[in-house]
C-alpha cells in the first residue's frame, strides 16, 4: 500500500462525547496527517432491503451534444446519483454516443446494491461485432467517484460475450447477493432469467436458468425482500404485473393485475407486503399506483392527467420516487420527465430535479447498518496505543445488513492535534500488517478486519472517517466518525 498522506489541521476541532447508534468516538495514538484508503474485496448485490434512506441514483440526457457534422441532436443518457433531497447530483457513467446514428451512449436502469454503495445497471457501450453499438449488457459499478477519474469506479461487466450478440439488461440482486435476476434476448424474445453470482473478484456469474419460456415478452424483473419470489412484467396484449417462484421447478406464474389497462414497473415495498407499480386504468396517462403483494386492494396514488412512471419504495418505507412529466420549467418542454419523491400515501409530493432535459427510472439506495469501530479501540474516547505498533481495525455491519460479507470501505485519517487524549495506554497487538489495502472479512467473527502498522508516524490525536460508499461521509452529521490517539 503506498505512504499515506496527511491534511494537518492546527487545532483540535470539536469532539463528540456520545456513541450515536454508528458512531463511535475514540483516541487513537500518533499518525501523520492524512488520507489512508482500505478498502475490502467487491461483489455486486441487490434487494429491495429495509435500512436508513440513502442515495437516489437516476438516468439522465442532461449530457446530450449536437452532432458536429448533422446538427442532429445525440442523445447521450448517463446514470447519476444524488442525495434523497436532491442536492450533490454527480455524474457516474462517461459512455457518450459518438453520432446521432449511434446507438452506443446508453446507460440505464441503476438499480442499487443493499449496501448501498455499488450500482448495477445497464449500458450499450461498443463491442467488436458493433462498434456503433453493441449490445445491452449488465455492468455494475461503485456508487460515488473515489478516485475523480471519469467513468464509474471499479467498472465491471457480469453478463455477455466477446461479440455481444444478444441483449441482457434490467437487472436486480438477491438480498443475500448470491442471485441474480435480469432480462435476456439470448433465446429470440425477451425472458426471465437467474443466475448465481459468485465472491470473486471480477464477479464470476454461473448457471444461467430460465424462468420464463414463451413466446410473450417478459421485463423488469424484481426480487422480493425475502428473495422468494420474483415480479415481473409480462406483455400479452396488455401490460400485467405477474409473479413467480424463484425455484424454477415450480414453473408457476400468477397474473396480479389482469386488466386491460398497462401495468408495469413493479417494485416491492422493503418489508415485502405491498407492490407499488405504474398503470393507466383510469387515465390517459400512466399514474403510480400500490397493491398488496398478492394483488389485491389497489389504491391509486397520483392523479394528474400526466405522466408518473417508474415508483420505488424508499429503504424505510415512507417515501415513493418516481419519475413525472408534471410542472414542465421552460416555455418549450413537453413532457419533460424529471424525478419526484412523496409519501407512501401519495401525499406531498416534491420536486428533485429541475432542468430542461429527462431525468428518470430513479432507484433509492439504503444505508449500512454497521457497528462503529470496534475494540481494541474504546467507544468513550479512551483508549491510547503505542506509536508504532500495529492496531487491528474493525468494523462489524449489522441488522439488515449482516449478510453483506464483500463490502468496501475507505479510511480517511486527519490529524487534529498534536495533544493526546485519554488516560488508558492499550496494550500494543503485536501483529503482522496486512499487505496491501484490503480489509478481510472473519467469518468467525463476522468481523471486517484491517490490522493497520502505525510504524514512523508521529504522537497525536486524529479524526478516523470511515466511508462505506454510501453517501454518509459526506454528511457532516454522519456517525461513522472516531479520535483516537497515538503515544
Amino acid at each position: 500500500m503506498s505512504a499515506p498522506t496527511y491534511t494537518k489541521r492546527t487545532s483540535p476541532g470539536k469532539r463528540r462525547s456520545s456513541l450515536l447508534t454508528l458512531v463511535a468516538m475514540v483516541s487513537f495514538a500518533a499518525l501523520t496527517t492524512g488520507l489512508l484508503i482500505l478498502g475490502v474485496a467487491l461483489v455486486p448485490v441487490r434487494a429491495a432491503l429495509p435500512g436508513e434512506n440513502g442515495k437516489i441514483a437516476f438516468v439522465s440526457t442532461r449530457d446530450s451534444i449536437k452532432d458536429p457534422t448533422t446538427g442532429r441532436l445525440i442523445t447521450n443518457e448517463e446514470i447519476y446519483v444524488m442525495h434523497a433531497d436532491g442536492t450533490n447530483q454527480t455524474r457516474l457513467t462517461y459512455n457518450e454516443s459518438s453520432t446521432a446514428t449511434s446507438t452506443a451512449g446508453r446507460d440505464l436502469l441503476p438499480s442499487f446494491l443493499p449496501d448501498g454503495g455499488r450500482l448495477a445497471f445497464t449500458s450499450r457501450r461498443p463491442a467488436p461485432s458493433s462498434p456503433q453499438g453493441g449490445t445491452d449488457e449488465i455492468w455494475v459499478m461503485e456508487a460515488e467517484d473515489r478516485d475523480g477519474v471519469p467513468e464509474g469506479d471499479n467498472l465491471t461487466r457480469l453478463t455477455g460475450d466477446s461479440l455481444a450478440t444478444r441483449h441482457n439488461f434490467q437487472s436486480a440482486f438477491s438480498s443475500d447477493g448470491k442471485k441474480i435476476v435480469f432480462t435476456s434476448a439470448r433465446d429470440a424474445n425477451n425472458e426471465i432469467y437467474v443466475m448465481d453470482v459468485e465472491a470473486t473478484n471480477p464477479v464470476r456469474l454461473t448457471n444461467p436458468v430460465r424462468l420464463t419460456n414463451n413466446q410473450l415478452l417478459e421485463r423488469f424483473p424484481a426480487f422480493s425482500p425475502d428473495g422468494k419470489q420474483i415480479a415481473f412484467t409480462r406483455i400479452a396484449g396488455n401490460d400485467d404485473i405477474w409473479v413467480m417462484d424463484t425455484d424454477p421447478a415450480t414453473d408457476d406464474a400468477t397474473n396480479l393485475t389482469n386488466n386491460a389497462a398497462l401495468d408495469t414497473f413493479a417494485n416491492f415495498s422493503p418489508d415485502g407486503t405491498k407492490i407499488v407499480f405504474s398503470s393507466n386504468r383510469g387515465s390517459p396517462k400512466s399514474e403510480i399506483w400500490v397493491m398488496n403483494a398478492d394483488g389485491s386492494d389497489p389504491v391509486r396514488l397520483t392523479n394528474n392527467g400526466v405522466i408518473d412512471e417508474s415508483p420505488v419504495f424508499s429503504p424505510d418505507g415512507t417515501k415513493i420516487a418516481f419519475t413525472s412529466t408534471r410542472d414542465g420549467n421552460t416555455p418549450v418542454e413537453i413532457d419533460n420527465k424529471e424525478i419526484w419523491v412523496m409519501n407512501a400515501d401519495g401525499s406531498n409530493p416534491v420536486r428533485l430535479t429541475n432542468n430542461s432535459v429527462e431525468d428518470s427510472k430513479p432507484d433509492w439506495g439504503p444505508i449500512y447498518a454497521w457497528s462503529g469501530v470496534l475494540q481494541p479501540i474504546n467507544a468513550d474516547g479512551s483508549s491510547i496505543f503505542k506509536a508504532g505498533s500495529t492496531v487491528p481495525v474493525k468494523f462489524k455491519l449489522t441488522e439488515e445488513s449482516a449478510e453483506i460479507t464483500t463490502a468496501r470501505a475507505t479510511l480517511k485519517v486527519t490529524n487534529l492535534s498534536d495533544a493526546i487524549g485519554g488516560d488508558v495506554l492499550e496494550n500494543p497487538v503485536e501483529v503482522i500488517p496486512a499487505t496491501g489495502n484490503e480489509f478481510r472479512y472473519d467469518a468467525e467473527s463476522e468481523q471486517y478486519i484491517y490490522n493497520w502498522s502505525t510504524k514512523g508516524l508521529d504522537p497525536g490525536t486524529y479524526k478516523l472517517t470511515i466511508d462505506l460508499g454510501d453517501g454518509t461521509a459526506e454528511n457532516p452529521d454522519a456517525i461513522n466518525h472516531v479520535l483516537v490517539s497515538l503515544r
